[in-house]
């Protein structure tokens, strides 16, 4: 049987997903330390890490101020910029 194209939906959720994983590596951020500041228990947050969509404006909020990057990066409105290597 052919695979399936993936939908919208659940390529929005990875992409989601994806950026939140790439900051914490970026920052060195374990999954304690993001679930400590998203105010979630940590099988809470792994629970969200799986569906994206059961997280709240207010726990988003949180993880982008704790990666320092803008909400619309995290929700993929706006491109992740590169760092510039001098």
């Amino acid at each position: 049987m052919p695979k399936l194209r993936t939908s919208p939906t659940i390529r929005s959720d990875r992409e989601i997903t994806g950026r939140i994983k790439y900051g914490m590596s970026i920052n060195g951020y374990s999954n304690n330390d993001m679930a400590l500041s998203a105010h979630v228990s940590r099988s809470t947050w792994f629970d969200r890490l799986k569906n994206p969509e059961g997280f709240t404006l207010a726990e988003l909020r949180r993880i982008s101020q704790k990666l320092r990057m803008p909400l619309e990066v995290i929700l993929g409105a706006a491109p992740i910029e590169q760092q510039k290597i001098s």
